[in-house]
């Protein structure tokens, strides 16, 4: 009578230390969900800051081509451009620029 309660006791006590090992594997698998999550999240949030530093310029350069068409081939004496690059931190910065001198 005691082997069969000492067998019940072990056999209770294996499956309760299964089912916390399943549990911790889906509580690991819930984490690494939620991490996932917050890194797309950062990633749009950054990838929506790009754009919103860029609208300006892109407007700035929509008015440039307008202008342009506005202009005579005559009229450009010369297109001189230029081209920076520096390091800020980890990243590596790029600037393009071109100047147009034209007749008025």
């Amino acid at each position: 009578m005691l082997e069969i309660i000492l067998g019940v006791i072990v056999l209770i006590s294996i499956l309760l230390i299964m089912i916390i090992i399943i549990n911790n594997k889906f509580q690991f698998s819930i984490i690494k969900i939620d991490k996932a999550e917050e890194d797309i999240s950062l990633y749009l949030d950054k990838k929506k800051e790009l754009l919103d530093r860029c609208r300006p310029t892109i407007k700035k350069e929509l008015k440039l081509e307008n202008f342009l068409d506005e202009l005579d081939d005559e009229d450009i004496v010369d297109i001189k451009y230029e081209v920076s690059i520096s390091m800020f931190a980890e990243e590596q910065i790029y600037c393009f620029s071109a100047m147009i001198v034209y007749k008025s």
